[in-house]
């Protein structure tokens, strides 16, 4: 096979001396790019290295690029989430007892597992809200959740009862 140059003759002197200048300036240009990627990694590693020896602007900085949330837009404090967190779960606590305090029996039991139900699904109706799911799938998988925990509590304690007793 034979170069041709831009007209279809023979290439000349001229046109050999210009592509072995494209060549050597495409290499160059290839062993640069090299070099920039290298000094890029390195100058990334060395911000990653300071970024990690200061906690808090790691935790905002971790916080912006992995989560895309600006930890400043959450406000509340720790103290906060755990004193709600602990009413809420005394609250949650009460509902399947509440039923025993004016009745007893089977009629108590059953009273107790509708509020449960409800209780339930109202929970999984409101993480629906934050999770972007369906009403009905969120408080559904929470009724089911609860129901087989209760389940088993359940049949651990008569396990244990009977085995007592």
């Amino acid at each position: 096979m034979t170069m041709q140059n831009s007209t279809g003759d023979k290439p000349t002197s001229s046109d050999v001396a210009r592509y072995r200048a494209n060549y050597l300036s495409e290499q160059e240009g290839v062993y640069l790019y090299s070099k920039l990627a290298e000094a890029d990694e390195k100058t990334a590693k060395e911000l990653a290295a300071n970024l990690m020896q200061q906690s808090n602007t790691a935790l905002d900085t971790l916080a912006r690029e992995e989560l895309g949330i600006d930890p400043k837009d959450l406000g509340g404090s720790a103290w906060s989430a755990a004193i709600t967190s602990f009413f809420l779960f005394a609250l949650g606590a009460i509902i399947p007892v509440f039923p025993f305090i004016f009745t007893n029996g089977f009629t108590a039991v059953v009273i107790s597992l509708i509020l449960s139900v409800f209780g339930l699904f109202g929970i999984g109706a409101g993480v629906s809200l934050t999770a972007s799911s369906p009403l009905w799938k969120s408080g559904g998988r929470q009724v089911l959740l609860g129901l087989l925990a209760a389940g088993i509590t359940f049949s651990l304690g008569k396990l244990i009862g009977s085995a007592v007793g």
